[in-house]
């Protein structure tokens, strides 16, 4: 017994030493506005845009479509948006793993228009093929199509998804085919780097597809005692569809969502349980080579460059909360999105300072300053305003900022962000 109670202890200490700041953030309450909005008043500048059937809503990415018009030297911006209804019956990170029959979709949201939502038709898609979409990724192609990659959480397995997407209406994304390895233990977001290639993030080494309470006990295990085991691969896609897969990053405790700058020089990585950003810059080879953390007031989902250069990032402030909505126990879970900008001159010293002043509880207040980055926060919400937010985006073109929810209906538009 004395040797047990020994273990216990020796793995208490490394939990606390390890996730001490994490776990003070995202296991105690905090008090959030109903809804704040950088740019502005909330309730008069922000809105829920729905689709009048209510189908568009538990989204977890979202990426810009810039499309460009015929004969125009300008695009047509639309955002296209992953959605699951039936998330709450099959989550193969959060849980449960009930049912995996009813099929998510893909959606094309097209902002100040009369009909802002179109059902994209998975044209040649395998019509017994489960469809439990996640992370994905658009790259232009030829003509009017666009290359398309989706995350695929099936029932047997998760996959990715190849598609080309047509850029005229009504849309349509053409299945070329599903992209399967033994590599791909538990993919999660998606960046292309070529048409033919991109970069994948596997958030865990154990997954909930373990049987019996293995599935229910080592993913959590992982999360929250173990040294990062998720890593990001890059893929080349040959002609025949054969893959050369090749490890770009490894130890990321929980790699979730994934960004590459406008430039294609760095490469941005949501950890989740670490609250924080990893940065890389690329080598010529598409390896990734470690550059710094920035911490984060919450734990990171998804994340998206602006043509600013600023990393938007969207997250999860309180895991229990979001934790009792998938298990159907509530409503409602905080939302936090920030803005990580490159300040032109680093600090020498972060002591004595505080930034991010203006929002109601500031990202200082959880997680220390950075001495490169600033982190400013654009939307957060005590999940009245606004629930579950897992992808946002700034458009700085309009000064339009928009967010979706893992377990929130339509998408957030908030005009007059600057």
């Amino acid at each position: 017994m004395r040797r047990v109670g020994s273990v216990v202890i020796v793995l208490a200490g490394v939990f606390f030493w390890r996730n001490g700041r994490v776990l003070k953030n995202t296991l105690l309450p905090l008090e959030l506005p109903v809804a704040y909005f950088a740019g502005g008043d909330a309730q008069s500048q922000c809105k829920i845009v729905q689709d009048p059937a209510l189908q568009v809503k538990f989204c977890e990415d979202a990426v810009f479509w810039d499309v460009a018009r015929e004969g125009k030297d300008s695009i047509d911006r639309r955002l296209l948006v992953t959605c699951d209804p039936f998330r709450e019956q099959w989550n193969t990170v959060m849980g449960p793993l009930h049912c995996p029959s009813p099929r998510g979709a893909l959606w094309v949201y097209t902002p100040n228009s009369e009909s802002s939502f179109a059902n994209v038709e998975l044209r040649g898609f395998p019509e017994h093929a489960d469809f439990h979409p996640l992370g994905l990724d658009v790259f232009p192609g030829p003509s009017n199509d666009y290359h398309l990659l989706i995350v695929n959480h099936g029932r047997d397995n998760s996959t990715i998804e190849q598609f080309l997407l047509s850029s005229v209406f009504p849309y349509r994304a053409t299945y070329v085919r599903t992209l399967t390895s033994v590599h791909f233990v538990s993919p999660n977001a998606v960046a292309f780097t070529s048409p033919s290639t991109f970069y994948v993030t596997q958030d865990h080494r154990f997954t909930r597809r373990l049987p019996g309470l293995l599935g229910k006990i080592l993913p959590i295990v992982e999360t929250l005692l173990l040294p990062g085991l998720a890593w990001v691969n890059h893929v080349d896609i040959h002609i025949d569809g054969q893959l050369d897969i090749t490890d770009a990053a490894r130890g990321i405790p929980f790699a979730n969502g994934i960004a590459i700058s406008g430039d294609g020089s760095r490469v941005a990585v949501a950890s989740s349980s670490q609250g924080a950003i990893q940065l890389y810059s690329r080598t010529s080879d598409n390896k990734l080579k470690w550059e710094e953390v920035i911490p984060l007031p919450f734990s990171p989902d998804n994340v998206r460059f602006a043509e600013s250069g600023a990393l938007i990032a969207a997250g999860h402030p309180y895991f229990p909360a979001i934790s009792d909505v998938a298990a159907q126990k509530t409503q409602v879970a905080p939302s936090w999105v920030v803005s990580i900008t490159p300040r032109i001159k680093p600090l020498n010293t972060t002591a004595a300072i505080r930034e991010d002043i203006d929002a109601p509880h500031p990202a200082c207040n959880r997680a220390p300053i950075s001495l490169s980055h600033e982190v400013r926060t654009l939307y957060q919400s005590n999940g009245s305003g606004f629930s579950t937010s897992s992808s946002g985006l700034w458009d700085t073109l309009s000064n339009t900022f928009f967010a979706v929810g893992l377990y929130q209906a339509g998408v957030l538009t908030c005009h007059g962000l600057l």
